[in-house]
């Protein structure tokens, strides 16, 4: 299942003349920030070290999943930018949606 970005580099495409800004902050237009989408994937493999091992594994991408895959522990976790949600896929092969980027970005201390 989500996201380059590890350089910290922030790449948008196309017009931002439509989007807007607040207090001088660039606009977004609706687009994830990568580095949301790595600190989420980042804080999960230290949160829960028995699920995501090993750790430190690249962010890839899918249709329309950002993930990480791992080895270790056979499982996927990853964020679709459909529905700016967290998808996990373990062992048992069922997709389990756990929750939307919005819910967890505040426990994860990520902005």
């Amino acid at each position: 299942m989500e996201i380059n970005g590890a350089s910290g580099v922030r790449v948008v495409t196309g017009s931002t003349a439509n989007c807007a800004s607040n207090n001088g902050t660039p606009p977004s237009c609706g687009i994830d920030p990568p580095n949301l989408n790595d600190c989420l994937l980042n804080w999960a493999e230290r949160s829960y070290t028995q699920l995501f091992a090993p750790a430190g594994q690249a962010t890839q991408k899918w249709s329309v999943y950002s993930y990480r895959y791992y080895a270790q522990t056979h499982a996927y976790l990853g964020i679709s930018s459909v529905d700016n949600h967290v998808y996990y896929l373990g062992l048992d092969g069922i997709m389990s949606d756990v929750g939307s980027v919005a819910h967890w970005a505040p426990i994860a201390g990520c902005q």
